[in-house]
């Protein structure tokens, strides 16, 4: 049975949430922790609904470094989904692409879990590139 990932928290002092903005222009907000370099890029095409949560194909897994994932809607004043990971990566950078489409980068200094709170009209996970 697969381990889950715990949401970070943000009082936890080894976590740095940031604030970004996508590549429509929404606000969104991204949470990540510290490691050692990956040296491969790639993109790779994805089905993530809202509401699901597991581990990716061992094929996904082998090339983007994430174990696990959480897709779901959140009850927050400034976003309304929240995408959860745990990678075995670290110094990384990945932009998840949804289905409306929009852009949410995460850099990833340390492997572990990590997240990204968005807004979107469709946001189911379409895609990941990392670099």
């Amino acid at each position: 049975m697969a381990t889950q990932a715990k949401q970070p928290s943000t009082d936890d002092k080894s976590i740095n949430w940031e604030k970004a903005t996508s590549k429509k222009g929404v606000p969104y907000q991204t949470a990540h922790g510290v490691g050692k370099p990956r040296d491969s890029s790639g993109c790779v095409d994805v089905d993530w609904e809202p509401g699901t949560s597991g581990n990716p194909s061992q094929d996904i897994q082998d090339q983007t470094g994430i174990t696990w994932y959480s897709l779901k809607k959140i009850s927050s004043l400034l976003y309304t989904w929240e995408l959860q990971i745990t990678t075995r990566a670290s110094d990384i950078t990945y932009t998840f692409t949804d289905r409306s489409p929009d852009e949410y980068s995460l850099y990833c200094l340390v492997s572990g879990n990590h997240s990204v709170d968005y807004n979107s009209s469709d946001a189911a996970i379409v895609k990941i590139c990392w670099a």
